[in-house]
């Protein structure tokens, strides 16, 4: 079983995610925007923190990932393969908005469409959903789907920033509105919904 926790207190409110695995008691961060002291003890709980995900390279989705990896510095970091430019990028990125220092680094590991990691037995895989940025990834798995800046409540991200553009939007928005309606959507700001939900009473798809 796979337990989730949110954690939204930064500038922006990004929505960031602790995964757990309830066997293994391993975890997983995604969008580390912020770290806080409730996050430090739920982190400290675990036996390994095995993998930091990005969804897409943009400060307010990173802004603590300097000071997790200081602290978990084998946890494994995971970006999509098409973000790399941007992640390097500290300027474009807006990570020193963000953050105490500019986050510039490389991923430990990158993902295409259809790659996967697993927690404990669960298996969580990469979609490639370009148009907020133009490496943006969702992670999907145990009947959920993380959608970082690409898809929201009743919205969607933003394509008027750096790599973003709208016609690979639609395409992602189309590629997600494929998937069942019962898998939950976890976004990276405001409140969860579900596939089938977006697809009654989102304007944008």
């Amino acid at each position: 079983m796979i337990t989730v926790k949110r954690y939204n207190e930064n500038m922006l409110q990004e929505n960031t995610y602790i995964l757990t695995d309830s066997e293994t008691n391993q975890g997983m961060v995604i969008d580390p925007g912020c770290y806080t002291p409730a996050m430090k003890k739920e982190l400290r709980n675990l036996t390994e923190l095995k993998y930091i995900i990005l969804t897409h390279a943009h400060g307010d989705h990173m802004g603590a990932l300097n000071a997790i990896r200081k602290d978990y510095p084998d946890a494994v970091l995971i970006a999509g393969v098409k973000e790399k430019k941007l992640l390097l990028d500290a300027e474009n990125n807006g990570s020193m908005e963000f953050s105490p220092e500019s986050v510039s680094t490389e991923a430990d590991r990158y993902v295409s469409e259809g790659d996967s990691v697993t927690l404990g037995s669960i298996k969580f895989t990469f979609m490639e959903t370009p148009g907020h940025t133009q490496g943006g990834i969702c992670i999907c798995g145990d009947g959920k789907i993380f959608t970082g800046d690409t898809l929201f409540f009743r919205s969607i991200g933003r394509t008027d920033l750096y790599s973003g553009n709208m016609e690979q939007m639609r395409k992602s928005l189309q590629k997600l509105m494929r998937l069942p309606d019962e898998i939950q959507v976890l976004p990276g700001h405001g409140p969860g919904t579900s596939i089938g939900a977006e697809k009654k009473g989102n304007p944008f798809v």
